[in-house]
């Protein structure tokens, strides 16, 4: 390599890491959480998480990759085109064509990097993650995953709800385990202690001193009791409703290449089948092929001086985000088709690169030709702006005539020039101004807001086009609509936004600063008597604007957006059952406390809201004792609410002790009970601490503790319902000192800055959340330690910034 091209090398590859390093970071950003829930509720060994954590990175790295390289370039050539380097280098006759050498160069290192990923690492990596998956994710206390006083589905076709957990020896005191559909035979079983654990692949249910229950809800005459000190359940289906809650890999994904071929040759397997692995061949090999195409595309788009003078970073943000979008658009519609038959596999997987691929060659002949990249007359037309104003200069208003025919005529008398005007003493007193937002505040906010929108949708991208990778599969085998696809990314990019706040908050005030400090305008401001605290309030207000949206989301709209997204994602993956049969009857339990110190468990079938009377139709109800040992269990066709009163209606009544039946009656006629529960009681959903907003989980975590049950967990989750949002503040509080020491280094420095802070800050949010939900510490301090030691850490950077 001559001397050149190790220059344009050595500038291209320091922005390609850093943007294979930030898109990389911010896609890890929910593993952490991930990964610090599955040590707390499963035990996982921190040696075991890591190794999970690793990995989750070659799927994500294998898109990465062409990310970064076309983010990178765009960045460099911006970079050399706004401090007139390329113009240097065409003026002295180098031709584009040699000066994308280096970066074909890079280009082919990356591109052979990703089929080696895709060969032979992501296959390995998949298929180990689902042994590990299998072996330390499931193996370990299932109890700690399962939430006491509440309701739990795991298992399938069970209900499990589990009184007390003792956070030390880990286990169950008072089990309830019972079908989730209550129709026909109907069993349950009760135990005073439990345990669950994965033993041979499949889920194992440990109880001991158990009841077993199976009674014909119609014909309850003779039912089937029995009493063991161990009993033990092996369900159908568990490990793969595990399995599938964890978002394991499809099998496809975890085949090499040549059993893809021997898929692909096998004609007894379904055509779909086939396809599907015909699609994921080429696709081994195009992805790849897209760090060629989106380096030949990048150099012509990032050649372009005003756009870089302009906006700098933000050009290369823009152009990056519309060109991976538009390809994995592209890739996604293709992949589609093939498997519907429509086009060939080849043609869908490589069409996307060799559509830009000739838009690159186009771009690039026009750009070396010295044109402009679009056609003229498309050119013209954009930049033709009708509603634009002339504006006048201030030197063009008034015409001061320098030479000429005087302007008094011959003979004509000049104007009186007016009297001079008494002398008089003005007194002016000093009056209240708001000094914020001043003219520099408002450009800063808006540099601010501009990066703040581009990096949000350059973050939503990168998850949208990370989860459409893992759902492909599902969304072709369950032929998933298009609007369903465009609802569910709707209310996901939310979520995203709320977990990624702080780090767009972060990253934005290190590329702000970053910018103003390359450009001098920091200087410059210092100048003219500024001080630098001065200058970072527009900054902080942007944080305070991001923190209360985060917050105003998580208060309003995502608590049903989360719950509207949990039931379309279960639709594309093919698990979700007609409403009103699984997900609803799974909510059909409530648990409600006795007035003796026990406690009463209910479940209906389906509910007739009438006008006048409220109708529960399969009613039952379970009686619990203050030891959790089962009492009576009652059942009715229909229950009614009449007068206030609840009265049943055809059903049964029988009364237990001492793990035995002690006595039976039959209800022919309209009954009176007392339940002590209103009708709304019954038409409350429960609902995952996601679901629910501050006030709503504050009232549920108040009604658990008031029966005696404490949830350090849900406690946490309470606090961080408020401290959570505030993290987006803290973020830019921690960026500003290290923006204002950046100097001349510029952006490019500040995201890598911000990789690395965003890292610390997750892992430490990790930790403290360990801590908080194992109640180690207590939850308050959980919740706003984090908070805490990053504002004394921006504090102290501070003391350091000479303003």
């Amino acid at each position: 390599m001559s001397r050149f091209d190790r220059y344009v090398f050595r500038e291209c590859l320091g922005p390609v890491f850093i943007g294979f390093l930030v898109a990389t970071g911010t896609l890890l950003t929910q593993a952490f959480f991930n990964l610090a829930e599955a040590m707390i509720q499963r035990d996982v060994p921190l040696a075991a998480a890591a190794k999970i954590l690793l990995l989750n990175l070659p799927h994500i790295v294998v898109i990465t990759l062409p990310m970064g390289l076309l983010f990178g370039i765009l960045l460099a050539m911006g970079r050399l085109s706004a401090d007139s380097e390329l113009t240097a280098m065409r003026a002295s006759g180098v031709s584009l064509l040699y000066l994308y050498r280096p970066i074909l160069t890079l280009s082919l290192l990356l591109a052979g990097l990703n089929v080696y990923l895709m060969l032979d690492v992501l296959p390995w990596g998949n298929r180990t993650l689902q042994k590990l998956t299998i072996t330390e994710l499931l193996k370990g206390s299932q109890a700690r995953a399962v939430e006491p006083r509440v309701f739990n589905d795991f298992i399938n076709g069970k209900t499990l709800y589990v009184f007390e957990h003792s956070l030390t020896s880990g286990r169950w005191n008072g089990v309830f385990l019972a079908d989730a559909l209550p129709v026909g035979e109907f069993s349950y079983t009760v135990a005073s202690e439990g345990d669950v654990r994965i033993e041979n692949g499949r889920v194992v249910v440990d109880l001991d001193r158990a009841l077993d229950v199976t009674v014909d809800l119609e014909h309850p005459e003779d039912p089937q009791i029995g009493g063991n000190e161990k009993r033990w359940i092996f369900p159908d289906g568990g490990e793969q409703a595990a399995a599938d809650s964890l978002s394991v890999s499809p099998v496809l994904r975890e085949m090499t290449l040549s059993e893809l071929l021997g898929v692909r040759a096998d004609k007894e397997r379904l055509i779909q089948t086939r396809r599907r692995a015909s699609v994921d061949i080429h696709k081994k090999f195009s992805i790849p092929a897209a760090c060629l195409v989106f380096g030949f595309l990048a150099l012509p788009l990032g050649f372009n001086r005003q756009a870089a003078v302009r906006s700098g970073k933000q050009s290369a943000f823009v152009q990056a985000l519309g060109v991976i979008l538009l390809y994995y658009i592209l890739v996604s519609v293709g992949e589609e088709a093939a498997v519907e038959g429509t086009v060939a596999p080849w043609q869908a997987m490589w069409l996307p690169n060799l559509l830009l691929f000739l838009l690159g060659a186009f771009l690039l002949a026009r750009k070396n030709e010295d044109k402009a990249l679009l056609l003229s007359r498309i050119d013209r037309f954009l930049r033709f702006r009708p509603w634009r104003r002339n504006v006048v200069s201030p030197n063009n208003s008034v015409a001061a005539p320098s030479s000429g025919p005087s302007r008094y005529a011959a003979g004509s008398t000049p104007a009186r020039a007016p009297a001079a005007r008494a002398q008089r003493l003005v007194l002016r007193l000093p009056r209240l101004a708001i000094r914020f937002p001043s003219r520099i505040d408002r450009y800063v906010l808006s540099l601010f807001s501009r990066a703040l929108l581009l990096v949000t949708a350059t973050c939503i991208a990168l998850y949208v086009v990370i989860d459409i990778a893992g759902l492909s599969e599902y969304i072709l085998t369950n032929d998933v609509p298009l609007s369903l696809l465009l609802e569910y990314y709707l209310y996901y990019s939310l979520q995203i936004f709320y977990l990624i706040a702080p780090i767009a908050a972060l990253l934005t005030t290190l590329i702000v600063f970053g910018m103003l400090s390359r450009s001098s305008e920091i200087t410059a401001t210092k100048a003219i008597g500024i001080s630098l605290y001065r200058l970072a309030v527009p900054a902080l207000f942007g944080g305070l604007v991001v923190a209360a949206l985060a917050a105003a989301l998580d208060a309003s709209i995502l608590p049903a957006a989360n719950a509207r997204q949990a039931e379309i994602r279960a639709t594309i993956k093919g698990r979700a059952i007609a409403e009103g049969r699984q997900r609803r009857v799974t909510r059909q339990w409530y648990y409600s406390n006795a007035e003796d110190g026990g406690s009463f468990i209910y479940n209906y079938r389906y509910r007739v809201q009438d006008s006048q009377i409220p109708r529960l139709q399969g009613f039952q109800a379970f009686r619990f004792d203050a030891e959790h040992q089962l009492t009576g269990h009652y059942y009715a066709r229909e229950l009614r609410r009449v007068d206030g009163e609840w009265s049943m209606n055809k059903g049964w009544a029988r009364d237990f002790k001492n793990n035995r039946s002690v006595d039976y009656v039959e209800i022919d006629q309209h009954t009176a009970v007392d339940l002590r529960e209103a009708d709304e009681f019954f038409s409350t959903e429960i609902k995952s601490s996601l679901e629910m907003n501050y006030w709503e989980l504050q009232e549920y975590v108040t009604r658990l503790e008031s029966s005696g049950q404490r949830v350090p967990h849900l406690e946490l989750q309470v606090l961080k319902k408020v401290s959570m949002p505030v993290v987006s503040l803290v973020m830019v509080l921690v960026a500003l000192p290290f923006s204002f020491r950046l100097g001349r280094q510029g952006a490019l420095y500040g995201v890598g800055i911000a990789v690395v802070l965003g890292i610390g800050m997750f892992a430490v949010l990790a930790v403290f959340e360990t801590l908080g939900e194992t109640a180690t510490i207590p939850p308050v301090i959980a919740a706003w330690s984090p908070n805490a030691l990053f504002t004394l850490f921006s504090a102290y950077l501070f003391l350091g910034v000479r303003s």
